[in-house]
């Protein structure tokens, strides 16, 4: 039990848990320039027809 206590401990670990609270927090704006994008470029195209 106490080898997993260590293994938690490490700074693997909350670099890990940083990484990924990072990508969670960046991620649903890189979305949203995304689709922005295509919906901007969809109906640039729809108006020059």
């Amino acid at each position: 039990m106490r080898f997993f206590t260590i293994i938690q401990d490490s700074g693997a670990y909350d670099a890990g848990y940083n990484v990924g609270y990072m990508i969670g927090k960046i991620l649903p704006f890189i979305l949203l320039v995304v689709i922005g994008y295509f919906l901007y470029r969809y109906f640039n195209k729809k108006s020059k027809k």
